[in-house]
């Protein structure tokens, strides 16, 4: 047995019983080509037969397997995913429980004034029923959901220049979160093609497209940008395909390099203006 081959095994110098030993040689390893490991493995010693071999490979490999994905998922742009997710869970949970309260407080007081004003005529109503202090108590809740909420888009926005700042400067830091998100991460978005980003968040729309019961969306989420929801309607496909577009080149700066480069923006702003004028529209 070759001794410059052994240095290349996963098993060599490793303990047959440490599988996270065996999964951290099976991480950092390399070799040119595929050699005989399960007789080397047993010429070694690490082995006393072919099949106990392959049990510890699979303990060691299976080790390394989850390791692998606990540290992906601990990735700064997975956590930003988690962290937008939760920002649009509490917006949808605050805007169902304003308007049952808002329904609530009609029926509740019978008079037609904002939702404010009602809460205020019963908080300084010293005549209260056992009503008001379970409607006190949704409005408290709903104004902690609110701080909540803008907590989690200041860190979002603290957070994705450093993540990804050719997105963040080309989309914005919730819009580019919300890209990274929709797409499953940095790397996967980075890897997607510019007709594909252009229609994230668009996936019903698109499927009802397929089916042939609809026609096919011009864009997804990146409709909340001002750049496409501002431009005339006639010309928000163009302005759709040119955003995306270079979108998908700030998502490959950001995941390859992660340095800024302002000549990307420069370029779409530069884009756009064409499109506008072309359009008649500015």
């Amino acid at each position: 047995m070759n001794e410059k081959d052994l240095e290349h095994a996963w098993f060599y110098q490793t303990s047959p019983e440490d599988a996270l030993t065996g999964a951290i040689a099976i991480e950092e390893g390399s070799c040119i080509s595929p050699l005989p490991w399960p007789s080397m493995a047993l010429e070694y010693g690490y082995a006393p037969t072919p099949d106990e071999y392959y049990s510890r490979l699979y303990n060691s490999a299976c080790e390394a397997a989850q390791k692998s994905a606990s540290n992906l998922t601990k990735t700064p742009d997975r956590q930003i995913s988690h962290a937008i997710r939760t920002m649009d869970d509490y917006s949808r949970i605050e805007n169902e429980l304003t308007a049952r309260l808002s329904e609530w407080m009609g029926d509740y007081t019978g008079i037609s004034q904002d939702l404010q004003t009602s809460i205020e005529t019963i908080a300084t109503n010293s005549d209260h029923s056992h009503f008001d202090a379970h409607i006190l108590s949704l409005h408290n809740q709903l104004a902690s959901l609110s701080d909540k909420r803008e907590k989690l888009a200041h860190f979002i926005e603290s957070e994705m220049p450093r993540i990804a700042p050719n997105l963040t400067q080309m989309a914005g830091p919730l819009l580019a979160a919300r890209l990274i998100s929709i797409a499953g991460g940095l790397e996967k978005l980075a890897k997607k093609p510019s007709g594909t980003l252009q229609v994230l968040g668009a996936e019903n729309a698109l499927f009802a497209h397929l089916r042939g019961r609809a026609t096919s969306p011009k864009h997804g989420v990146i409709y909340t940008h001002e750049y496409i929801s501002k431009t005339h309607p006639s010309l928000r496909g163009n302005v759709a395909r040119a955003f995306s577009g270079k979108l998908s080149i700030a998502a490959r700066i950001d995941y390859y390099s992660g340095t800024l480069n302002p000549e990307v923006h420069s370029g779409l702003l530069t884009k756009i203006d064409q499109i506008r004028s072309r359009g008649g529209s500015k």
